[in-house]
């Protein structure tokens, strides 16, 4: 996704559409607990994974490659299509709809607020460079938990959903989950060195420290703090995490690989995940 598309946004519009804000983090680190928590600011609007800015990419890379070219983009095998001579002339008006699609989705789904951010949460950061290059100003809100926990209530989730969910990865071993942590964070680290607007979050900071680390991250975007996102940490995230959580509530959810892994996955787990969890402090 190159940066040159065209802004058809009116000079009026208070979105900061240059601006985004990403959450990034590995599955089961509490991106969904923060995402929530900021979406009840009347200022922001975060989607959930709509996994839009792949399909962009995706798209954007396709619609450029040569024809009959064959190569694969994250994971998918394209085979170029349009000729070279037709190609050049199109790829860059479709970003510019591309685009503009995206910014309709939350003038649509975000109707009912006045917001001035938009933006989505990830689990998977193949996209992250492209969105550096797109958006050269966006702000990343990196949440990073403890891999031990999240190995442990990975393992929970997909034990609660049913092993037979198609496409869950349910046949991932212990080690499996381990080294999903650690290769997912690992690439998050190495590619958000492109950007120094990142602010990272510890999940256990967010729990225990909850008021003092919203407002931390409500300065890092320029926001003021809304008494609304108190209200509906205290009303509704107790009922939230219960619907997503493997735990009684948020702080229970904290160090429990300490009681709930044998002493072959705390090994196991400290074998794979040493340094990166030294890295972040664990």
């Amino acid at each position: 996704m190159p940066s040159n598309h065209v802004n058809d946004t009116d000079a009026d519009d208070p979105v900061q559409w240059h601006a985004p804000v990403f959450v990034v983090s590995a599955g089961r680190s509490g991106s969904t607990h923060l995402t929530n928590t900021l979406n009840s600011h009347p200022e922001l609007a975060i989607t959930h994974e709509s996994n839009i800015a792949h399909y962009i990419s995706l798209t954007h890379a396709l619609s450029y490659q040569p024809l009959f070219t064959v190569r694969e983009v994250a994971g998918f095998r394209m085979t170029g299509l349009i000729p070279e001579q037709y190609a050049k002339n199109f790829a860059g008006p479709l970003l510019d709809g591309m685009m503009a699609a995206w910014r309709q989705l939350y003038r649509t789904e975000f109707a009912h607020k006045k917001f001035t951010l938009w933006g989505d949460k990830f689990q998977f950061p193949e996209v992250v460079p492209d969105l550096i290059r797109q958006f050269p100003e966006a702000r990343f809100l990196y949440i990073v938990r403890d891999g031990r926990d999240v190995a442990r209530s990975t393992v929970l989730h997909r034990e609660r959903r049913g092993t037979a969910a198609k496409g869950d990865g349910a046949a991932m071993t212990f080690p499996d989950i381990c080294r999903y942590w650690k290769n997912i964070n690992q690439h998050l680290l190495e590619m958000l060195q492109g950007t120094t607007r990142v602010l990272r979050i510890r999940y256990e900071d967010l729990v225990q420290k909850q008021e003092q680390t919203i407002t931390d991250v409500l300065h890092f975007l320029d926001l003021q703090v809304d008494p609304n996102i108190f209200r509906e940490l205290e009303s509704k995230a107790k009922e939230r995490f219960q619907s997503h959580g493997t735990s009684k509530d948020p702080a229970a959810s904290i160090g429990r690989w300490r009681t709930e892994l044998s002493d072959e996955e705390k090994q196991i787990a400290h074998t794979i995940q040493g340094e990166l969890l030294s890295h972040f402090g664990y």
